[in-house]
């Protein structure tokens, strides 16, 4: 066999064994996944907050976008069940968007906030609200609207226990006499 041969085969050999390596412009994500703003996405999000090993709410989200430097979520489309002791549907929240640390479960919920209190008829609407399960809170620090049965209160926020039995509205103002309390 010539050296011509021997050389030509193995050049042909090289040449073969380029085009099986990995290229470096192989596929490339879209723009809109290169400026995600966040290290993971997860489309359609279920999660259960407990607290003692009781469950108190189940969170659902159009989407959630998770950060590797922590336990926390940004949340789209949030939409929350809570439930009372004996587990059962007391309320539920709707929101434009939220956050959720996956280490205490607590949440915030921001946008459009609308707290439908099943018992009583009660519809709380906020621009942000707080629940922290671990220490039997929901709360919001922003104007804060209550309906019930016709009548419309008004305040600079509120504070209620997990379960929503105990509810304060701070600086209320409006029909305040017609608006029942009843757990």
């Amino acid at each position: 066999m010539s050296a011509f041969r021997i050389r030509a085969g193995l050049g042909l050999a090289l040449l073969a064994l380029a085009g099986c390596t990995p290229s470096a412009s192989g596929p490339v994500a879209g723009e809109e996944y290169v400026n995600m703003p966040a290290d993971r996405v997860i489309d359609g999000i279920e999660h259960v907050m407990t607290a003692g090993g009781v469950r108190r709410a189940k969170l659902l989200a159009d989407t959630a976008y998770m950060f590797d430097d922590s336990m926390k979520a940004e949340l789209k489309a949030v939409h929350v069940t809570f439930f009372d002791d004996a587990g059962t549907d007391n309320a539920e929240l709707t929101s434009l968007t939220g956050w959720l640390d996956g280490k205490t479960e607590a949440m915030t919920a921001r946008g459009n906030v609308v707290l439908r209190l099943y018992e009583g008829n009660r519809i709380i609407e906020t621009a942000e609200l707080h629940f922290d399960p671990e220490r039997d809170r929901i709360w919001s620090d922003s104007a804060t609207t209550l309906r019930q049965d016709g009548t419309v209160m008004h305040g600079d926020g509120f504070r209620a226990d997990g379960r929503l039995r105990n509810i304060e509205i701070m600086n209320p103002r409006g029909r305040m006499a017609d608006v029942r309390f009843e757990p």
